[in-house]
């Protein structure tokens, strides 16, 4: 009796024993579901355990190869998913959102609706999509076409970016922007080398903001003597603190001679000195910073519509000295654009204003007959007008 009890206890404790191999394998089966589906790869772009990490996608713009090192968010990104994502792609997500879009690790979860793509890859096509596009049209808060484009490259450049002072030791400001291989010309700024092209996610087209007209101002002597300078326009930071994301800057001193205000609204600038916010300048002028080549008559009318420039037939050269043309339009470099107004009136005549400098008197006229209208110092020329009237038949 004994004997039997004690085989039915050794019995039940191996059924027992078998039944709690089989739940501990399955919780572990389940447990290693949930994590793989829940932890795609590391949170700074490097491997997952287990093959998380996503692969190459064959369908929209994915990433050559993930990297090993160094991903999180550009500056621009930053801004963006902070400023217009993040209020619903928190985490956990609020307001409908399905996501959360926090860190590099969720932009490299696979994607739930579209299988074989991030999550990264879906928000940039959300973004382009104009007939559903996110943020939301209802939010009054797209993104532009240069937060779409920065957020491209981002992903083009396998997700690698540093923003808020995680700058890389031993950086230079040309491993942001710039490049390090340009070498100026005679005149241009020391530090032509940081000034874009290369923008901060790779930008190199003067359409896109990042580059803009960079060049056009550092390297051109159309119109100057020297190519301006990079602080002529703005100051230059001082130290790496700048790569925050943020368009930061101000005015150099000679965007402001004169007491001008400059401004730029992202796509313009207007007030400044050198782009007609001077006394008879084209106020008004707002020049596009991505758009064409600058010319006379661009900040200033040729000739300017103030006194004493009223005489569409009077030579520059005559007030502002040899160099300046209307007719040949063309500037002394060494004077122009330099935040002074050049004029000296020793080479002027009366003839400079009104008359004319070919007319010969009869005999007995006047020795000013020249300078007598018919030409008045508003270019009149008709004798019904009270600069002219008269005076040939007087004289």
């Amino acid at each position: 009796m004994m004997m039997s009890i004690r085989h039915k206890q050794i019995a039940t404790s191996v059924v027992v024993a078998i039944a709690a191999a089989i739940l501990f394998t399955a919780s572990v089966v389940a447990c290693s579901s949930d994590d793989a589906a829940s932890d795609p790869g590391t949170a700074d772009g490097g491997t997952g355990d287990g093959g998380g990490t996503p692969e190459v996608s064959t369908s929209g713009v994915g990433p050559q190869a993930l990297p090993v090192k160094g991903a999180g968010f550009t500056c621009e990104v930053k801004r963006m998913l902070t400023v217009k994502c993040q209020a619903c792609h928190s985490d956990p997500p609020q307001g409908g959102a399905l996501v959360p879009l926090m860190n590099v690790k969720q932009m490299l979860a696979w994607s739930t609706t579209q299988p074989g793509k991030t999550i990264a890859q879906v928000a940039l096509e959300r973004m382009q999509d104009a007939n559903a596009p996110m943020p939301p049209a209802n939010f009054n808060n797209a993104a532009t076409p240069d937060e779409i484009q920065a957020f491209e490259a981002w992903i083009q450049a396998n997700f690698v970016g540093f923003c808020q002072g995680a700058v890389p030791p031993n950086a230079t400001c040309t491993t942001c922007h710039g490049d390090s291989t340009r070498v100026g010309g005679a005149g241009t700024d020391p530090q032509i080398a940081i000034a874009p092209p290369h923008g901060v996610n790779g930008e190199t087209l003067t359409t896109q903001a990042p580059v803009g007209a960079h060049q056009a101002h550092l390297t051109k002597t159309d119109l100057a003597s020297t190519p301006l300078q990079c602080n002529d326009c703005h100051v230059l930071p001082t130290s790496m603190s700048h790569s925050n994301g943020i368009i930061d800057m101000s005015w150099g001193p000679f965007a402001k001679a004169g007491g001008a205000n400059p401004d730029y609204n992202g796509s313009t600038c207007t007030n400044v000195y050198c782009h007609g916010a001077f006394p008879g300048g084209r106020t008004v002028f707002a020049p596009s910073w991505t758009g064409g080549a600058m010319s006379c008559g661009s900040c200033h009318g040729t000739p300017p519509p103030t006194p004493p420039h009223t005489n569409p037939a009077a030579e520059c050269s005559t007030c502002h000295g040899a160099g300046y043309s209307q007719t040949a339009q063309t500037v002394n470099k060494a004077t122009h654009i330099n935040g002074v107004v050049d004029v000296s009136y020793v080479a002027a005549t009366c003839t400079s204003c009104h008359g004319d400098a070919a007319r010969v008197g009869v005999a007995g006229s006047d020795p000013q007959v020249k300078s007598s209208p018919s030409l008045g110092s508003k270019g009149e020329t008709a004798a019904t007008t009270r600069a002219v009237g008269a005076h040939a038949a007087h004289v």
